[in-house]
């Protein structure tokens, strides 16, 4: 685009102006006039902003006077992906220049950069740029919470929805890779819902994120964007983070919980909310307790002794595994089996597994969640195939994902972002291996439409929807555009 009519000039990138938090972009004006490079997008990966502000900028700028007439390229390691707008002197066409990695593209005036999505989603696995993980857990909005050997926390994906401040980086601010959180290495859990929490190594219990319903446990209904401890205990080994309400277990198996109570999903013979820790019965029995991924407003808890129960919100989809749509405000055991030895929780329906390695579902099944090869919702626990080798268990919002003995990963369910991992957005009501790999150590998806998994090697594959960055698949070094200005 450059013409012969004037001169051109180019201008480096230390001298770029990024539009981050300047909500009215006054300074766009100032940085045109002044021949800077214009970015609206991204700065580090550590300070991302809010992905509406592409379009509102540009929308801005289009009667700004732009010189851009010629571009060229540059990496710089450690910053995210951006987006230049411009306009051609020659030409006077508006553009936007968009840079993903290597992959460059214009796009014209009528049709802007759609910032729904950082990079597309995909629909089969794809490593995260960082290793050494060990336990990953993420929300159906977008947001993940991972933990590595090293006994370092780290976050990234959607950070300002319906839920504020989930990444606990003191911001609102979407990041677009895994980004660690704070500088203690003494982090031994974690749990991922509308509340993000994390007990430490000394047994103490840290929350942060959404507080509608006082499901941080710190007594007030206010919001945290960065942990919290709750209370002063340092008793906790379990923690488990739903929909509205949190539960945990303490080091002598006795179970607590807060929260959103409306439907009884607290356990405590109550149907009110609770903004601290309250003792559910005297059971010292506990072994792990889930809320529904969804707002089923219903609670699954595995006992020690191998014993299955539920409480909460009776519904149509019989979630809670009863065998009626009775809602319950403290915990009743479903049926009479003692060989359970773990649960997941999805979108009104549950995923169990028995010692003997069987699988087990129940709830609902719109999208073959069930993975009993139809649609028909079950009401009281029914056995997956006739495997007994199945060894990790994960749900999402109406998705499956589950690890046999060997190593391998099978998945089923609603799948039209690809979170099934399977090349393909065909929904799937009976397991289908993902890929060929026996390697996986542990699967993750509380989320909606995206997946985690983490395979023998401390790696961390994603796949599915990526509408936040939640896949946290953009490289390290990106290429950013560097521009030439005539005038």
């Amino acid at each position: 685009m450059t013409s012969s009519n004037y001169q051109t000039n180019s201008v480096d990138l230390d001298s770029t102006y990024i539009v981050g938090n300047d909500p009215n972009y006054q300074g766009i004006q100032a940085a045109v006039t002044n021949r800077k490079t214009v970015i609206f997008g991204q700065q580090l990966l550590t300070q991302t902003y809010p992905i509406g502000n592409l379009n509102n900028a540009i929308n801005y700028a289009q009667s700004l006077p732009g010189t851009l007439v010629d571009q060229d390229s540059t990496t710089i390691t450690g910053v995210a992906p951006t987006a230049v707008f411009y306009k051609s002197r020659s030409t006077g066409q508006s553009l936007i220049r968009a840079s993903f990695g290597t992959s460059l593209e214009n796009y014209p005036q009528s049709g802007y950069w759609q910032l729904n999505s950082y990079q597309p989603g995909i629909s089969s696995p794809a490593q995260i740029n960082i290793n050494g993980w060990t336990s990953v857990g993420s929300f159906y909005l977008g947001s993940n919470l991972g933990l590595q050997s090293n006994g370092t926390l780290w976050s990234w994906g959607n950070n300002n929805g319906q839920v504020t401040g989930q990444l606990g980086n003191n911001s609102t601010n979407t990041l677009v890779n895994p980004t660690q959180l704070g500088a203690l290495s003494n982090w031994a859990r974690i749990s991922c819902g509308y509340a993000f929490a994390g007990i430490q190594s000394n047994g103490t219990l840290w929350i942060w994120g959404q507080n509608l319903y006082g499901q941080l446990g710190l007594s007030d209904t206010t919001s945290r964007s960065s942990p919290v401890q709750v209370g002063a205990l340092s008793v906790w080994s379990q923690i488990f983070c739903g929909y509205g309400s949190t539960y945990a277990i303490q080091s002598n198996g006795t179970l607590w919980a807060w929260g959103q109570g409306g439907q009884g999903q607290l356990g405590n013979l109550s149907t009110t909310n609770i903004s601290s820790p309250v003792q559910i019965g005297t059971v010292s029995i506990w072994a792990k307790v889930l809320g529904c991924a969804g707002s089923g407003q219903y609670t699954i808890g595995l006992q020690s002794n191998g014993t299955l129960w539920s409480w909460g919100a009776g519904n149509n989809y019989y979630a809670l595994g009863q065998g009626n749509l009775t809602s319950y405000s403290t915990p009743v055991q479903i049926g009479s089996t003692s060989t359970w030895s773990n649960i997941t929780t999805g979108s009104f329906f549950t995923l169990a597994l028995q010692n003997n390695g069987t699988l087990w579902s129940w709830g609902a099944n719109n999208a073959g969640q069930l993975g009993l090869n139809d649609q028909i919702t079950r009401s009281v626990p029914t056995q997956v195939g006739a495997l007994s080798l199945w060894t990790r268990i994960a749900c999402g919002y109406s998705h499956t994902l589950a690890i046999q003995s060997n190593g391998t990963l099978w998945s089923w369910g609603q799948n039209f972002s690809g979170q099934l991992g399977l090349n393909t957005t065909t929904n799937y009501s009976s397991p289908v291996q993902v890929g060929a790999l026996s390697i996986w150590t542990q699967v993750s998806s509380y989320s909606r439409y995206n997946s985690l998994g983490i395979q023998n090697n401390g790696t961390l594959w994603a796949w599915g929807n990526n509408s936040y960055s939640q896949l946290g698949l953009v490289p390290y070094g990106i290429t950013v555009t560097k521009i030439t200005y005539g005038f």
